[in-house]
Order: structure tokens, then sequence, then C-alpha cells
């Protein structure tokens, strides 16, 4: 028999705390909204307790298997009396609290919400029944999504292997010259190598940031450009031409494997995290993905978080090719990354299915529509190929 109860009176919640003691190597886990993100010397929480994400990645439930430390972006939960660890993980999980996160321009879930929800709570031998069915069927799904994971990052490994390769050959035949560049060792003979200043005009004076609450009181139709991508929608612009983005900073630099430009047509406001570039005498689209698969390191500096300052933003050495060449050029490479993104997002498309059942099946566990001791759940994956 199970009685349903309020989350506040069958578990233990807190906030985590901020973490001043970080090390390199040894100590705990330091854990974040989305999973481990460091090591900490010391620790503030129990194996066995469910930390959940608080802001960032709202909602994101995982289970502490040692002890660790839980950042100040999430929140604590322990298993009272009542509750089998492993079952309450699979509760937490099952009342979906992404959805009791504040709406605002940055969602907060808060440890009154999560108390407040209501779930049956069996016997502890129920629970343990009910944890070990769902670890058995959840690490078939959790390790089909670990595949999917692994051929996107191929692809987007290929994605940008294509890039440099189409740069590397330029045209098939064509006479060499040397750049004294390790990522670009060689450019055709009719092509120049021109640092970046020669052939675009800074717009970063013109940048605006806002916060995020200014974000959420000015929500909106236009773009608004981050570092990495676009992180909101405001009600006005800064810019209304073709513009050639480059991130500033951010962790996103010191991987050659993201992109940290984006060329940008139409209205939209930009923040201090991204250089502001108008082309010109260079074709805009070019630009951007030689910025994309250009040696950042080169030109990176700052002992604490990569930044690309203006300056050295400026001595980026630039291939060039003639203004049909370059043409030429983007339309094979734009046909490239079609192809890959098509596979890409029928990649994406599959682990979001297998995500969405097994956040179905947990829910139907711990809600009591979906009974472990009759049903065998072999077809959790139906649909899905290995």
């Amino acid at each position: 028999m199970s009685r349903t109860v309020s989350l506040r009176w069958a578990l233990n919640l807190r906030s985590g705390t901020s973490c001043e003691e970080r090390v390199d190597e040894g100590g705990f886990p330091l854990m974040g909204a989305s999973g481990m993100i460091g090591r900490a010397a010391r620790c503030n929480t129990m194996a066995g307790s469910a930390i959940i994400g608080r802001v960032g990645t709202v909602g994101a439930v995982s289970l502490a298997h040692t002890n660790c430390w839980a950042s100040d972006n999430t929140i604590v939960a322990t298993a009272g009396p009542t509750l089998y660890p492993t079952y309450m993980y699979y509760l937490l999980v099952g009342a979906r609290l992404s959805e009791l996160a504040s709406k605002t321009a940055q969602p907060l879930l808060t440890a009154g919400a999560i108390g407040a929800q209501r779930f049956p709570v069996p016997s502890l031998a129920e629970q343990h029944r009910a944890a070990a069915f769902l670890d058995d069927r959840t690490s078939s799904l959790d390790a089909l999504m670990g595949k999917r994971k692994a051929q996107l990052e191929l692809l987007r490994l290929k994605r940008f292997s294509a890039v440099r390769d189409l740069l590397l050959r330029g045209h098939h035949g064509a006479k060499t010259k040397k750049t004294g560049l390790a990522w670009l060792p060689e450019i055709p003979a009719d092509w120049d190598l021109v640092p970046l200043r020669y052939l675009t005009v800074c717009l970063d004076g013109k940048r605006v940031p806002l916060s995020s609450s200014e974000r959420s009181d000015r929500q909106g139709p236009y773009p608004y450009y981050g570092a990495s991508r676009v992180v909101d929608h405001v009600d006005d612009y800064l810019f209304d031409e073709p513009l050639v983005l480059l991130g500033e900073d951010g962790a996103q630099l010191g991987n050659p494997n993201l992109e940290v430009s984006f060329y940008v047509e139409g209205k939209a406001w930009v923040n201090n995290h991204a250089h502001v570039l108008r082309p010109a005498g260079i074709n805009g689209r070019f630009l951007t993905e030689v910025l994309n698969v250009f040696d950042r390191n080169l030109y990176m500096s700052g002992a604490t978080r990569e930044k690309i300052t203006q300056d050295e933003m400026n001595r980026i050495l630039v291939p060039v090719p003639p203004a049909s060449q370059q043409e030429e050029l983007v339309h094979r490479i734009l046909a490239a990354r079609s192809q890959h993104v098509k596979l890409e997002n029928a990649l994406r498309s599959q682990m979001h299915l297998l995500g969405e059942r097994r956040q179905a099946l947990i829910t139907a566990v711990v809600t009591g529509q979906f009974d472990v001791s009759t049903a065998d759940g072999r077809n959790v994956t139906e649909g899905v190929s290995a």
C-alpha cells in the first residue's frame, strides 16, 4: 500500500553552498546544476543525496554516489526514514522539476516548490523493487543515448574537419605557397594571408550589455547575442546589417570543435562578450567559416578565463582567396555543412525520443501508473534502433 504525501515530509531539502576551496586533483566531486564541474578540498554533502539544479540546468537531478560538495547553484535532497535513496532519486526525476521553475529570464527552482509536490510513497520493499526495475530499464536507454552522443560528437568533428579540408586544399591542382601557420601550412598561390584588421571594421564600441533582469523587462523579437549563441530576445536592436561575430571570451574558445563565430543578418543586439565585425573586402560568410577553424591558441590570453582581446583579434591571419573563389568555397562549405546538420538533427531527435521515454517510464513508476511487479518494460526502446 502507498500513501500520498508532500515531498517536504518525505525528504529534507537545503541549498548548496559556494565552494571556496577547489583542487586540481583528489578531494571530492564538486557538483553543479548539471553534474560534476570540478573537485573540492572538502565535502558538504553525503553519499546517497540527490543534487538538483537550482539555476542554470534547472531541475536536473543527479545521485551522489560518494561524499561531495554541492555548489550554490543546487538544492540538496536527502531521504527521510520512509524513502530509499535510489528511489528518492527516481521520484525527483519523475516529478519533472524543470516545470516548477519560475517563468523569468533566469528560471529559478526553490525548495518550497519541490516540497509542495505530492507523490505516493510505497513501502521500502516496494521502493527497492521499483528502483531495481528502473535501474535495469534506464541503463539500456542510457547506453543508447551514450552511443548517440558519441556519434553526434564524431559528426561535429567531421563537420569542422570538412571546413579545414576545403581551406587546406583550396582549388584542386592549384600551385601553393607556405604560410608558416601550423593549422594552415599552405594556401593556393593566388590567395593572400591578411591580418583581420584590414578586412573588417570593428564595431565593438556600439555593443551594450544588458543584465538578466533588464532583459526580463525588455522581452521582444530581436536576438540578443552573447559570446557563443543567442542568449535571449529583447525589444530593440543595436545593429541592422550583415555582420560577423567572434566570441571574445568564454570556455568555448578553448575547444577547437565548438563554433565561436556567427554570421548575422538583420536586426540584432550584441553584448560585450562578442566582437562585432563589419566585413570590408571579404565575403562575410567565408570569414565566419575561417574564424571557426583557425588556431585560437595563437591569439588567446587570460590566466583564468580564455579571451581574445581586440588587439589580438586584429592580428589574426586570414587566408583570402579571390572574390569568386570565396563564393564558391562558401557554397561548398555550406553544402557539406547541410549534410552534416541533417545527420546531427536526426541523432538529436533520437536522443530526445530516448530521453522522453526514459522520463515517461520513471514518471509512470513513481506515480503508481506502472506496476513493476507485472510489467517487464521491454518496449521502452521500441522504435529506436541501436
